[in-house]
């Protein structure tokens, strides 16, 4: 479907049909998750789902009216794209549910480099609270026997084993969470969180703006996991 602003129908449409499209097609090639406008209202949800796709992301604004907040998050500084090793595609316990009557977070994962990127979005039919959990068993190829787990809006870490779950709720349609699987050392483990601690300090140095639940922008992968994913521009 076209792209079409500011309408929750069209983003939940939009979003199951590039998902289980990329479950099909993208064991053949990138899927392509179409543009979005950096002015609209679903903004920021859009940008996190051409983050995680593994696809190109591009836009198509009005002239003059691109927001930067926006767009520079998923951008490194000499303007190449920080895309994700693989196509994104549904988690395995989504697979078999309709997600917008399950009354469950709909959740959605790709590769980057050692570890894994999870975008979880309500978008239940009536717009209620949802409630689900999420683990390292939902992921393709998650073998290892710990993770580090960040979620970048709620900037929490947690270290979760491999059997483990933990519990995800997502109040409406404007909730919505990013979590970033890490796993290694104990060591490793000590260096990946001082590179996410310092991404929180970045975003509160250079002063950017919060969006309308106080919460930091969505800089996905920009000094977070800059190093540990590969620069395709």
């Amino acid at each position: 479907d076209d792209f079409l602003p500011d309408d929750r129908e069209w983003f939940t449409k939009h979003f199951l049909q590039c998902s289980y499209n990329s479950l099909i097609q993208g064991a053949f090639l990138w899927c392509d998750w179409d543009m979005w406008w950096t002015s609209d209202g679903q903004a920021v949800k859009n940008s996190l789902l051409r983050a995680i796709s593994g696809g190109p992301v591009y836009i198509s604004d009005r002239l003059w009216e691109s927001k930067r907040e926006i767009l520079m998050p998923l951008l490194l500084q000499d303007g190449r794209i920080l895309r994700c090793d693989r196509p994104a595609v549904p988690t395995r316990d989504c697979l078999m549910e309709n997600p917008e009557e399950s009354g469950k977070p709909f959740k959605i994962f790709s590769s980057c480099g050692e570890g894994f990127a999870v975008a979880a979005f309500n978008i239940g039919n009536s717009n209620k609270p949802v409630c689900g959990s999420i683990g390292p068993v939902d992921l393709e190829d998650a073998l290892e026997d710990c993770y580090a787990v960040y979620e970048h809006f709620t900037q929490t870490l947690r270290i979760v084993k491999k059997a483990e779950r933990f519990s995800l709720s997502l109040k409406n349609a404007d909730d919505f969470r990013f979590f970033l699987f890490f796993f290694g050392s104990r060591e490793r483990k000590r260096r990946r969180l001082r590179i996410l601690r310092s991404a929180v300090r970045r975003h509160t140095k250079y002063g950017i703006a919060a969006d309308a639940r106080n919460r930091l922008p969505p800089r996905f992968f920009y000094g977070i996991i800059r190093k540990k994913i590969k620069v395709r521009g």
